[in-house]
């Protein structure tokens, strides 16, 4: 880690499991913290929603078969 970088923030940390909470709910969340790291630029809502729920995936391995 450098010296003055930030630490690293993982939104997931502070979410109750799964069952608790709804899978939207879990993915808009990390989508917010997304936009939220590149300032809100406007134009990227899908790419957020997109790759927060890819994490989502990865971590929970709960993906909904059609």
């Amino acid at each position: 880690m450098a010296i003055n970088s930030p630490p690293s923030f993982d939104p997931l940390r502070f979410v109750a499991p799964v069952s608790v909470r709804s899978r939207h709910t879990l993915i808009a969340e990390l989508a917010y913290f997304r936009a939220l790291k590149r300032g809100f630029e406007p134009g990227h809502e899908m790419e957020d929603w997109l790759e927060a729920e890819a994490e989502f995936e990865r971590r929970h391995g709960t993906r909904q078969r059609p």
